[in-house]
């Protein structure tokens, strides 16, 4: 693990950039544990065939 390297919010950022994705924000389960969260992402590519 000591060699890892999170790529995680760049290739996100990128997608957003090309507009193949949307960010809605994050979703927090629990107000207690704000650390325990989801990022809501929507792919454009849905929008479109729904």
């Amino acid at each position: 693990m000591d060699d890892y390297l999170d790529v995680t919010d760049r290739l996100i950022d990128d997608l957003i950039k090309r507009q193949l994705i949307t960010d809605d924000g994050i979703e927090i389960f629990d107000p207690n544990e704000p650390e325990a969260f989801i990022r809501r992402l929507r792919s454009k590519w849905m929008e479109l065939l729904s």
